[in-house]
């Protein structure tokens, strides 16, 4: 998959949200989407998953825009909200399914999956999602962006609402399934990212201010700096 945002515009009334962003992406790649509060960076996953439409310019998908087919492209996605909503009285187990259903899984593979799910993020499958503590409803919600096995995966602050031993668990999983995928992750926590994150992105004020090869940096910096170091010099270089 590769991805192209056009001159990528968004406004709200007259506040320009995002600034005619140019980038491409393609399958492999992590990107790390950062920036301040207000930069912009919801807003292009949201853009991304096809639930807002551009003032100006275009995603191009493949060489084709997605508002061209935007129901089959979005069944070649997952996307984590930054403030993800579930039935809380059904089970994990019976949400997940319900999920599968609506994303026509084929039959045969729905239990699988759920199944396959429940067990890596050690999710309770029979007790009522109402009763499941803050950082188990963030590994659901992982589960409900993975569920259809997507080729792109838009993650906004998948791993805010995680202990420590959570978040280095579930950066592991991820890591883990993220071959033949692309996947945008809007963090403001970076650390222990550095072997996830292969680019990163930085938005000031909805302008594209730096495009960072993070591997490269690293290797070339011995290991002296971490991606929060990284996020620090961006900041604080002059803007464009």
């Amino acid at each position: 998959m590769q991805v192209e945002l056009r001159r990528l515009t968004k406004r709200f009334s007259e506040k320009i949200v995002l600034d005619s962003i140019n980038a491409t992406a393609a399958t492999g790649e992590v990107i790390a989407v950062v920036g301040p509060n207000g930069a912009g960076k919801s807003v292009l996953l949201e853009l991304l998953a096809g639930l807002e439409t551009p003032s100006a310019g275009t995603i191009v998908v493949d060489g084709c825009d997605i508002r061209g087919d935007l129901m089959a492209y979005r069944d070649r996605l997952g996307y984590l909200p930054q403030k993800p909503g579930f039935h809380e009285q059904l089970s994990p187990r019976a949400w997940l399914m319900y999920l599968a259903e609506l994303k026509a899984i084929p039959s045969h593979l729905q239990k699988q999956r759920v199944g396959e799910l429940l067990a890596q993020l050690d999710i309770p499958g029979r007790q009522s999602i109402a009763r499941l503590s803050t950082g188990i409803k963030q590994r659901l919600a992982l589960a409900t962006a993975f569920l259809n096995d997507p080729e792109l995966v838009l993650l906004d602050e998948p791993l805010s609402a995680l202990d420590t031993q959570m978040r280095l668990g579930a950066i592991e999983w991820l890591a883990a399934r993220q071959a033949g995928r692309l996947t945008f992750l809007v963090s403001h926590i970076l650390a222990g990212l550095e072997d996830y994150i292969t680019r990163l992105w930085l938005l000031v004020d909805g302008r594209l201010e730096a495009d960072v090869d993070v591997r490269e940096l690293l290797r070339t910096t011995d290991g002296k700096m971490c991606l929060e170091d990284v996020y620090m010099a961006l900041r604080n270089r002059p803007q464009k």
